[in-house]
């Protein structure tokens, strides 16, 4: 191996595998934009020889999924707040207090399911689970806007 496809490969997998700061790129067979040679790693290469794409996350898509985790999941604990705030606030009239009260019990109940006895944990796992399933739905919108303006 020559020291510039030595020093062509080190730089290949600098930018591939240790910076993540630019744009998807799909590595076409003739693309010598990062080497003057053809010297890409065979494991780019699947068995039909075509070439493999690499998704690279952009800022923007950082940015974005960032953006997507917190709201995901402040709107369950939001939510959450309302109705206690809510339930608290209907206490006060004096025909409605024992619903609203059996309305929090029940809430804080059935937030306790989900934190093994802890109405807080339980909020904090259904805001997480919101949280991890906006991140996902982020990411797939991203790649399915990828592919369909790809081609």
């Amino acid at each position: 191996m020559s020291r510039f496809s030595r020093n062509c490969s080190q730089s290949f997998n600098k930018i591939f595998k240790l910076d993540l700061r630019f744009l998807t790129h799909t590595l076409i067979a003739g693309d010598r934009s990062y080497c003057r040679e053809n010297t890409l790693p065979q494991y780019l290469f699947n068995s039909d020889q075509h070439v493999i794409g690499f998704m690279l996350m952009s800022p923007a898509f950082v940015r974005s999924l960032l953006l997507t985790s917190t709201f995901s999941f402040a709107a369950p604990i939001a939510l959450i707040g309302i109705i206690l705030a809510l339930l608290s606030t209907l206490e006060q009239v004096p025909f409605a207090e024992a619903i609203s009260r059996a309305g929090a019990e029940k809430l804080l109940q059935f937030l306790a399911v989900f934190g093994s006895g802890d109405p807080f944990q339980g909020a904090l796992v259904i805001g997480l689970t919101c949280s991890l399933v906006g991140v996902l739905f982020d990411a797939y919108a991203f790649y399915r806007h990828q592919n369909l303006h790809d081609g």
